[in-house]
């Protein structure tokens, strides 16, 4: 159709383009431009509430008007054309201040203030029969919230992905800096420190291929197993061939490879098993219960194709979610219910426990510096995740999961 695609200030994006003759007389496999709306609702299944559209359609001819009024309310330009509040200019210039300003946190202080981590599980059964949860990891990650709070309330560094990914790139680097650094001292971010957990950092492919990984990989080289890189889907589609060559420095290394961000409408529309990930991290939604059975049917059997076994389901933050993966075999969970079912099972084998509450021990769990971790008395037991002994899952969950979803 000739077009061509504007982003605006507000997020929007608007295509300008020609209605062609062919498509108008129905001759022709071309598409209306009027058909743009029901057909990126049917490609992409976009969650939007009752009679909400996300298209928009204006012909000049008939709606010109309409569109003229609402290039004025976004870009800030009056009737006469003048600008009036120059919300383009402020706009831009504020995201750009704010990954500048974001810039100036990563670059001063403790980088593991700014730091959190969260822990992966098994859920399975113990020896004698009982539910059981094993630590799989700790996933390490910046708090992108926590550090725009540190500048100013409300600012945002995400809504422009260009000018946020120059902001993950410096985060990678100060990230792999504090893990050279820590080798050695025990703490939470020591990728030396012998026994499970593991460590998963999450990373993108320049990271991966930068001097920075490598000196990881020089001082974790006697540590193998010990570390997972974590790369999101679309990282890793964007640049077909720098991911390649970041897989092939992971495959050296010895580090495993996790890829993260995997929707159930990704499921849909690719197969990442052919990737060749160790673990694959699928994003739970409450929508995924709430889908047509045709297309949980689609899920289900790309499950089955990448295998339960290299599955976890991740932001699985209600008793619902751990529900639906394990009666579809999943047994891998991440998320907040998970963060909750580790406290209560620490808060019931720590000798200590007396003096905490479950919100602390979570808390502490998750931080990476010793601030955030002060108040503990049994910090061996944070990093190990759970007890040895952690069993009768119904007891760990806030909900009364049953014990026999696990069977």
């Amino acid at each position: 159709h000739e077009g061509q695609l504007f982003r605006l200030p507000n997020g929007d994006l608007a295509l300008l383009c020609l209605a062609s003759p062919e498509a108008d007389g129905g001759t022709s496999r071309v598409a209306h431009p009027c058909a743009l709306p029901q057909m990126l609702r049917r490609l992409l299944r976009i969650d939007t509430p009752p009679g909400f559209d996300l298209v928009s359609v204006w012909p000049l001819d008939t709606h010109g008007h309409e569109l003229l009024a609402y290039a004025r309310s976004v870009s800030g330009l009056r009737r006469d054309g003048l600008r009036g509040s120059g919300a383009m200019e402020e706009d831009s210039a504020g995201q750009t201040g704010a990954v500048d300003a974001l810039g100036g946190v990563i670059g001063a202080g403790a980088i593991t203030d700014l730091m959190q981590r969260q822990s992966a599980v098994m859920l399975g059964q113990g020896g004698d029969g009982h539910s059981a949860i094993r630590p799989l990891y700790h996933e390490v990650t910046f708090s992108i919230a926590g550090l725009e709070g540190r500048v100013a309330p409300g600012m945002s560094a995400s809504s422009d992905p260009f000018l946020f990914r120059h902001l993950v790139a410096r985060l990678d680097r100060r990230m792999l800096e504090a893990l050279c650094q820590e080798v050695g001292r025990g703490g939470p971010l020591d990728v030396s420190r012998p026994g499970p957990p593991a460590l998963h950092l999450n990373l993108t492919v320049p990271g991966i291929l930068s001097a920075d990984f490598a000196r990881l990989v020089a001082v974790a080289d006697h540590v193998p197993g010990r570390v997972g890189v974590e790369i999101s889907l679309l990282e890793a589609v964007a640049d077909w061939h720098a991911f390649a060559r970041a897989r092939s420095v992971l495959a050296n290394s010895g580090f495993s490879f996790v890829l993260d961000g995997v929707s159930h409408l990704a499921l849909l529309m690719t197969r990442p098993a052919l990737i060749g990930a160790d673990l694959i991290k699928l994003d739970w939604s409450p929508r995924i219960a709430e889908l047509p059975e045709a297309e949980l049917a689609a899920v289900e059997r790309a499950i089955r194709d990448i295998g339960v076994g290299r599955i976890v389901l991740h932001r699985a933050e209600t008793e619902t979610a751990l529900r639906w993966g394990l009666a579809r075999g999943i047994r891998r969970f991440q998320g907040r219910h998970v963060d909750a079912m580790l406290g209560a099972a620490r808060i019931m084998g720590c000798s200590f426990a007396a003096r905490c509450a479950l919100r602390q021990c979570i808390e502490r769990a998750g931080a990476t510096s010793a601030i955030g971790r002060s108040g503990c008395q049994n910090q061996p037991l944070l990093d190990a995740g759970a007890p040895e002994t952690a069993e009768a899952l119904a007891a760990f969950a806030r909900g009364n999961l049953a014990s026999e979803a696990l069977a």
